[in-house]
């Protein structure tokens, strides 16, 4: 049992029961919540980061559970899960932003604990305990115990990389503005700011942002173009409309936190063999940007260039991650010789957001169906025993993240080309006959292996 479930067993959340969670939730007094939190505070903490793996992934909060972009609790499970099955079928670590900083700081600034923000993360938690307890799922925080002298180099290091950004700011905000389309819309009572899809920048679909503020929509716009936005007539912002609105709303609730999700990437993980995960391609851009400053300003390297590749990949609907990994382990081989065809596969592609369907068809799908035609011509030799139901279905491709190695580390490109590992003599004994050994010599008969697994 790891440290997390241990902890939250001990406070009463023991499974995802919605209402159960609830109620447990409610019935915590203020001090049994701060001494939850400050539990769970403690056993998230930490992470060795000095392991050199070409498979090891770090991600801020936008991606993990964070409320951006958006800040549907739904949505953000759909998201995690998208980076849980990642972690799960691709990487050997993934280090996520601990989700009890946010509480923890506003315990130190507003004693203050928003219960809803609280119950999701904890759900989370249930959820990912199973990848936490294999030390797939780690995590790193903000806050943490540092001797003197360390305090001081780390405090360097924060100070130049917030310049470094600082620096880069109106650069960076000019690359997103003119990068996403947004308007100002109207519906049931309020207006808001409509952002269409637009996936390199990470959204997957149209995004609103409520207006709340009656003196902003006033000091920006006139009554007749509110009233014609109202009305549903079509309304192009001027120039200046644009930048008041990007500046007091696309800033503080997209940007902010995408530069947050990098300067932890900086602070915490440069000069490792870490990778930064992201599902926008924008963030290659941003750290390009600051990596080419950062020549100018010391005490920051220069190792934080991308060699950026997107990933297609396979996306997993109600997936048990506790069967999901015991078949992870119990195939071992395979499954590592997937992740180099499959890093290879992509690398050598050439991906782009229109061209994820042509992935599927034209690398995975072949590859699945010439272990489905060795099966079929070896049905008799087949056992269906060791299929066990891990999830319902599996399809291509659900999931896209852009993904950049460190400066000075192998490329992704070479990690096929050192991964040639052999099969062990127990590696697929789902063939009880020698004949067919060429199915499990296949490139992504472990993929397949899930894949099998899941129709059942």
């Amino acid at each position: 049992m790891s440290k997390v479930k241990s902890v939250l067993e001990g406070y009463g959340f023991t499974s995802l029961g919605r209402e159960q969670n609830i109620k447990r939730i409610t019935e915590l007094s203020d001090s049994h919540l701060y001494d939850l939190i400050l539990a769970l505070f403690q056993v998230l903490d930490g992470g060795d980061y000095k392991n050199k793996s070409l498979f090891e992934f770090e991600t801020g909060r936008t991606i993990s559970g964070g409320a951006i972009p958006c800040s549907d609790f739904d949505c953000r499970k759909k998201q995690l899960k998208k980076t849980l099955d990642f972690a799960v079928l691709y990487a050997d670590k993934t280090s996520l932003k601990s989700p009890m900083d946010g509480h923890f700081n506003n315990l130190m600034e507003n004693s203050f604990i928003q219960l809803d923000e609280l119950l999701f993360d904890i759900e989370s938690l249930i959820t990912m305990e199973p990848l936490i307890e294999k030390g797939i799922i780690s995590f790193f925080s903000e806050y943490s115990c540092l001797c003197a002298d360390c305090y001081q180099q780390n405090k360097i290091k924060e100070n130049a990389i917030r310049e470094l950004i600082l620096n880069n700011e109106l650069k960076i905000n000019e690359l997103v503005k003119y990068g996403i389309q947004f308007e100002l819309s109207y519906q049931k009572d309020h207006y808001y700011i409509r952002i269409l899809k637009n996936l390199k920048y990470g959204f997957e679909h149209e995004m609103h942002i409520l207006i709340k503020d009656s003196t902003f929509l006033n000091n920006a716009f006139r009554r007749v173009e509110l009233e014609n936005v109202k009305n549903g007539r079509k309304y192009s912002l001027t120039k200046q409309q644009r930048d008041f609105v990007f500046d007091n709303y696309i800033v503080p609730v997209y940007v902010t936190p995408i530069l947050n999700d990098i300067f932890y990437s900086k602070l915490f993980f440069e000069g490792t063999s870490k990778t930064y995960l992201s599902n926008r391609s924008i963030d290659e851009e941003i750290i390009n940007m600051l990596s080419t400053s950062a020549r100018k300003i010391s005490n920051i390297s220069d190792e934080q260039i991308l060699d950026k590749v997107d990933y297609a990949f396979p996306y997993i609907e109600d997936s048990d991650y506790k069967k999901l990994i015991s078949l992870r382990e119990s195939e071992l081989a395979s499954f590592k010789i997937f992740r180099d065809e499959f890093s290879k596969d992509i690398k050598e592609f050439d991906m782009t957001k229109e061209s994820y369907e042509d992935f599927q068809r034209d690398i995975i799908q072949p590859k699945i169906n010439r272990i489905n035609t060795s099966i079929e011509k070896n049905k008799k030799y087949i056992s269906h025993q060791r299929l066990k139901n891990i999830g319902s279905n599996i399809v291509f491709p659900l999931i896209t993240f852009s993904v950049g190695k460190y400066y000075g580390l192998d490329t992704i490109a070479n990690i096929g080309l050192s991964g040639a590992i052999p099969l062990s003599n127990h590696i697929g004994k789902i063939l009880e006959k020698p004949k067919s050994f060429e199915v499990k010599d296949e490139d992504y008969y472990f993929l397949w292996r899930v894949q099998e697994s899941f129709s059942k």
